[in-house]
């Protein structure tokens, strides 16, 4: 913020009729304020995604702005219309079955600390596999509870794509990949939810 008028930038000094601290009247009737704002460190994108997944948002919100988002219901908790995250991590798991996923594995973190409650984990023959998958999962699970992930990030290179819908967070991998990083480890205190292929033995075309 300047502070006298030789800090002022030059195209505006020729301009200015009067110079006070925080305060600047302009010799064509208007004047420039300056205010001090409260920095808030967070992206509004992640103000979306905690809305979405039920976590306060009131110390990044006016009350004003939140009345209207819950009055107008936007940006409604996925678990509102998700329901049974365990059907629904079975679900996303049958979509990647479908397109021939392998090593597809679903884990409940429910007694764990973790960022979501129920995980899959599978790989692609390719990073074009892996990247179509994820993107399968996504145009079922919005024909099907008619939402969309707070987040996907990875599908352009599809070398480790995730795709997030709160309590359930998807990871699907080129296997290459996978192995690198062996998230599987992470998890060894959680549940394996023991997924099985339903299409196996029934002669998908």
């Amino acid at each position: 913020m300047p502070e006298s008028l030789e800090e002022m930038p030059g195209f505006l000094k020729p301009l200015v009729a009067e110079f006070d601290f925080n305060f600047i009247e302009l010799n064509t009737g208007r004047n420039i304020q300056f205010i001090t704002l409260r920095d808030v460190e967070v992206s509004s994108s992640e103000v979306r995604k905690w809305l979405r997944s039920g976590k306060p948002v009131e110390k990044y919100l006016p009350l004003s702005v939140e009345s209207y988002i819950k009055e107008h219901k936007l940006y409604r908790n996925l678990g509102d219309r998700i329901g049974d995250y365990k059907k629904f991590t079975a679900f996303c798991a049958d979509v990647l079955f479908a397109k021939k996923g392998i090593n597809v594995r679903g884990f409940d973190l429910t007694s764990m600390s973790a960022p979501s409650e129920y995980t899959l984990i599978a790989s692609g023959t390719s990073t074009r596999h892996a990247a179509a998958m994820a993107e399968n999962i996504v145009m079922a699970v919005k024909e099907e509870y008619n939402v969309h992930p707070q987040s996907i990030e990875g599908v352009d290179e599809g070398r480790w794509v995730l795709v997030d819908y709160g309590s359930l967070i998807i990871h699907v991998f080129y296997d290459f990949v996978r192995q690198e990083y062996s998230l599987e480890n992470l998890w060894r205190e959680g549940k394996d939810m023991g997924l099985k292929d339903p299409y196996v033995g029934k002669g998908e075309q």
